[in-house]
């Protein structure tokens, strides 16, 4: 599988036992759903759990007992955003380690689209106030 690898390109295998992990950070919203918006398909929530649930299977496997953040990424203007959110949101309550932050867009958008500096920083400080509300230990 390509989430395996350390170096997809090169055919290295990411080596799970070397490293383990207390948290896992997935960001999304950023391009789950581009194809969505440039295509004006609905978004399929029950296929977005299935693989959502897929890959947290996947991080259960090899870090059994790390802390899953569902964080939302930089994209503020996602039409799609509350049905993410409540999808993940979903999932996350069947798993006392995972955990949805929504609050992470931003609109000072540097080039091609992405953030600037400066929303990096304030994106930094959502999430860090955000992670200090969950009381998780970071």
């Amino acid at each position: 599988k390509y989430r395996d690898y350390a170096l997809p390109t090169k055919g290295v295998l990411w080596d799970y036992s070397k490293y383990a992990a207390d948290y896992v950070f997935i960001n999304f919203g950023t391009n789950d759903t581009i194809w969505c918006k440039n295509s004006n398909t609905p978004l399929d929530t029950d296929l977005l759990y299935s693989k959502a649930e897929a890959l947290t299977d996947n991080i259960r496997l090899h870090y059994p007992d790390c802390r899953i953040i569902w964080a939302m990424g930089f994209d503020s203007s996602n039409p799609y955003f509350t049905q993410m959110v409540d999808t993940y949101k979903e999932l996350a309550q069947k798993d006392s380690r995972m955990y949805v932050i929504d609050c992470l867009t931003c609109n000072q958008l540097g080039g091609d689209w992405h953030p600037n500096l400066d929303d990096h920083k304030l994106i930094f400080e959502k999430l860090k106030k955000e992670l200090k509300k969950l009381n998780i230990g970071l």
